[in-house]
């Protein structure tokens, strides 16, 4: 592979020696022995997509791509499961399943370049989690390569096949820290009849979030429920964004026809003090959703460091409050909030000639730790530059369990070859 080429594939400014692209998973086994066997550190690359996320690494020896290991295994249409190779994208899956009627219940930003190994490797969430839950939730079996090359399965094709211990789990948000996930085995669903969104502007926060606590405790689910503020309006209709909307509020309904036009007027109905509700069907919900997923990851203008935390659902509004309330000196912020289930994502954008934005960068974040820390949740800062990272834990403290982390990847990961340094506490 050419230089030029190999330095794509820099992680945090660090080129690796050598690129390889397995088209087996004997091949990558036998990769991941010999580079065992000569000290080499191996870092796992999928779609490249979340390749931001982590701590950066002690050492880039060599990038071991999964894109050769794309293969539809085995569909059973009936029992609504799937085993696929993890170098698979998440768009082709899908597009392959919808010609069953199925889904894949993952999401994740960039689906077209994302694969289904990095996704559950990074533990991408996006705002139907609100309805579908985590991915571990789907995922009923693993195939990975070990440290030493070694090829190992975890679970089955059902969901009674584990006693003990799910293993599985481990290597679900672990960043390929303890083992290349080489395949997956996953519960499907079928492609719901009708999607339609609702978009409420609001000239106000807390109208905002009033109007989305109403919508959630509804009898019925949505897919999703989503409060938007600041630079991350720029992911909904301009015509919305006329109205000089502080925040505005995105429910996802889903389903038959007759049950999603009735989920529809009973939301609308929750939302009759906004500016101004549209509704988006069809293509145009799906894109209105994609700009939203994409937000700060497409090709557009990328934010500065963009951080993703997690809180108790009663404590979430107290804590985008402190989160707006923190200077921004020069930069500026937007926000996409979970409002059913305590996710949210801050972005901040500043340009090039704002001075000491790295370092202002760096404040704010530690600041948005400390307010999310003290309101009992956790925050992760999943991408910014290298200059950024400099004196910056993007993991920060962990409550507890990290001499556990260190023992697990010991014993799975004894001469640290997968991704040293990236995970928490430089695990």
């Amino acid at each position: 592979m050419p230089q030029e080429q190999v330095d794509g594939y820099a992680v945090d400014g660090l080129v690796p020696e050598a690129v390889v692209s397995p088209g087996t998973v004997e091949e990558l086994g036998r990769t991941i022995g010999l580079a065992s066997r000569e000290g080499l550190s191996v870092t796992p690359w999928g779609g490249g997509t979340q390749m931001t996320l982590g701590n950066p690494p002690s050492r880039v020896d060599m990038v071991v791509r999964t894109a050769g290991l794309d293969r539809v295994v085995e569909h059973s249409v009936p029992d609504f499961t799937l085993s696929v190779g993890a170098g698979a994208t998440l768009a082709s899956v899908q597009d392959y399943l919808a010609k069953e009627g199925q889904q894949l219940f993952l999401d994740a930003p960039l689906p077209r370049k994302a694969t289904l190994g990095g996704i559950l490797a990074a533990n991408t969430a996006t705002p139907r989690r609100l309805l579908y839950r985590a991915s571990r939730d789907w995922v009923l079996g693993l195939k990975v390569v070990q440290a030493d090359g070694a090829i190992t399965a975890f679970g089955g094709q059902t969901m009674k096949n584990v006693s003990g211990f799910d293993l599985a789990k481990l290597y679900i948000g672990s960043l390929g820290t303890l083992g290349i996930i080489v395949g997956a085995t996953f519960r499907l669903l079928p492609v719901p009849r009708v999607e339609e969104t609702l978009v409420a502007s609001y000239g106000s926060l807390q109208a905002a979030f009033k109007a989305a606590r109403s919508v959630a405790s509804q009898s019925f689910t949505p897919q999703c429920v989503e409060v938007l503020t600041g630079a991350a309006l720029r992911a909904i209709p301009e015509d919305a964004r006329r109205t000089g909307a502080q925040a505005a509020l995105l429910v996802s309904l889903a389903g038959w026809p007759g049950a999603v036009t009735r989920m529809m007027d009973e939301s609308a109905r929750l939302l009759s003090d906004a500016l101004i509700v549209e509704r988006a069907s069809g293509g145009e919900s799906a894109a209105l959703w994609r700009s939203v997923t994409d937000l700060g990851w497409g090709d557009g203008v990328a934010p500065y460091i963009s951080m993703k935390a997690s809180l108790p659902l009663s404590r979430l509004e107290e804590a985008v409050v402190a989160l707006e309330s923190l200077p921004l000196n020069g930069l500026s912020r937007g926000m996409v909030i979970g409002a059913g289930y305590g996710g949210v994502r801050c972005l901040l954008w500043g340009e090039a000639e704002v001075p000491g934005r790295a370092e202002k960068a760096r404040k704010y974040a530690a600041s948005a730790r400390g307010e999310v820390s003290r309101l009992g949740g956790y925050l992760v800062v999943e991408r910014c530059s290298p200059e950024v990272k400099q004196g910056l834990d993007v993991w920060g403290g962990v409550p507890g369990g990290v001499e556990v982390m260190r023992r697990i990847k010991k014993e799975l990961d004894p001469k640290g070859v997968f991704n040293p340094g990236r995970f928490v506490e430089g695990i």
